[in-house]
Order: structure tokens, then sequence, then C-alpha cells
């Protein structure tokens, strides 16, 4: 899916300096091809909803809904909001919540809209540059045992970016493409 999948930036661009800045500050190592991602789309959203994706629980079951991503967090000091701001998120030390923790090593990458993140996880190796992708569930966060409101999704952002779909029914696709031409009609191109 990755190679029909629209992006567009919702941030102002950024660069490699400024993420490699945040890679020394926080200490983590970003998969190459997120780094690209990032650096061609800042803070990048999705245009043709090719968004959703599944998650599991530990056991390898999957969980019972599909979930969707929002918007990437964007580096940069200059952004349009603070929840979608990576370098805003760890300077305010969001994950450390009392009400909702997001457990160590875990770095959120998408914010899905809903008070949920997208994140690589660092946990089982805090050095590599290939974390696994990983959905922490924010209802659940602070509930159950530490670590347990995190599913897995990918062994890696590529993998990730695979997996993501388009989850309207053919009728939704079809009302969809209607109101994209009337918008294109009227507005004109993206």
């Amino acid at each position: 899916m990755r190679n029909e999948i629209e992006w567009i930036a919702s941030e102002q661009p950024t660069n490699i300096d400024q993420i490699k800045e945040f890679e020394i500050k926080s200490g983590y190592k970003f998969p190459k091809s997120y780094i690209d991602l990032m650096i061609k789309y800042n803070g990048a959203t999705i245009l043709n909803y090719i968004t959703s994706f599944k998650v599991y629980y530990k056991s390898g079951k999957m969980y019972p809904n599909t979930f969707g991503i929002g918007q990437f967090l964007a580096f940069g000091e200059e952004s349009i909001s603070h929840i979608t701001n990576l370098i805003d998120w760890c300077n305010d030390n969001n994950n450390r919540d009392e009400n909702y923790p997001i457990p160590e090593f875990i770095l959120p990458i998408i914010y899905d809209g809903g008070g949920n993140y997208v994140c690589f996880d660092y946990r089982h190796d805090p050095k590599t540059d290939n974390p696994k992708v990983v959905f922490w569930f924010h209802e659940e966060a602070g509930c159950l045992e530490e670590g347990l409101e995190v599913y897995f999704i990918a062994n890696s952002f590529d993998e990730f970016l695979d997996c993501l779909f388009d989850s309207r029914t053919e009728k939704e696709k079809v009302e969809d493409e209607i109101s994209r031409k009337e918008y294109l009609e009227m507005f004109g191109s993206k």
C-alpha cells in the first residue's frame, strides 16, 4: 500500500539537522524511511484514505477494532499544534502524565486525533534504528499493568506503511469521489 499513499505536509519543512539533533537529545535513532518521509512531508497526513490499520494483543490475537492515523508528529519549533509537535511533546514530558502514562522507551510518532498514538517501540533495544511500531491506547493507560495498553502493529516502519489500508465501503468510496470532484471543480486542484 505504501506506493499508493498520497502524502501532504501539514507543517513547515524540516531538515536532517533538526531530526539528527532530536536523535542526539532523545537517544533514539529513527529508520531511514521515516526520516526521508519527514524531510519530504513534515507533519505528514494522508490525503487518500489509506489510513486504517489493525493492532494485535501480546498473544498475537487481533484486536476487534480497526484504528486510523491522523497526523505525524512534526519536527521544528513552529508547529500548528502543540499536540502534533514531537519536540514539544518530549520537552513538556507528556509521556509522564500521571493520568495517561506512556511506558518508558515508547516514542509517539503519529497522533490519531483521539488521544492515542502510533509509536516506535524501543523497549527491547533502545539503540536500534529499526524499532517495532506499536499503538498506545490512552483509554487503557493507567488502568492496566504498565505496557498492556501498548498493542503491536508492525515489526518495522516500512512494514507499518505496507499494512495501511482504506477501510471505506464501496458506497463511501463512490460518495467521497463525487465530493472530491465537486471540491476540485469549485476550488481547483489539491
